[in-house]
């Protein structure tokens, strides 16, 4: 059976080494959700410029260090509340982060009053 209407965006941030796990992730979403949108970005803002054009799910690998921010590949920094902001004014219903960081990243970068969730999960 298909969901019908669900926009699934599958995306490495920031870095090419995801690549492979990007597309193999793709591939797994589009047997249930009609074309995943599969997308590598340079830095954050094209990332959060993207998520605003309207996405129910943004499954997501990227590097987010104990500091709590998410690093690109040349280094930079953008707090992941940044990203969690953009995700609730964008209306996304799950984002899933799906690369093996250290669960005290999550905990002090990821902080948003706008965020309502009853559950913070990181698996390793």
């Amino acid at each position: 059976m298909k969901s019908i209407g669900t926009k699934i965006l599958v995306a490495a941030a920031l870095d090419a080494k995801f690549a492979g796990l990007v597309k193999a992730d793709c591939r797994c979403y589009s047997q249930f959700y009609p074309v995943p949108a599969e997308s590598f970005f340079e830095n954050t803002q094209e990332l959060l410029g993207t998520i605003v054009k309207g996405y129910d799910i943004v499954h997501l690998f990227c590097l987010v260090p104990p500091d709590g921010n998410i690093l690109d590949g040349r280094g930079n920094e953008t707090p992941g509340a940044r990203l969690i902001q953009t995700c609730c004014e964008s209306d996304v219903k799950l984002l899933w982060l799906a690369s093996e960081n250290k669960p005290e990243g999550y905990v002090k970068g990821f902080q948003s009053s706008r965020w309502e969730t009853t559950e913070l999960s990181s698996y390793h």
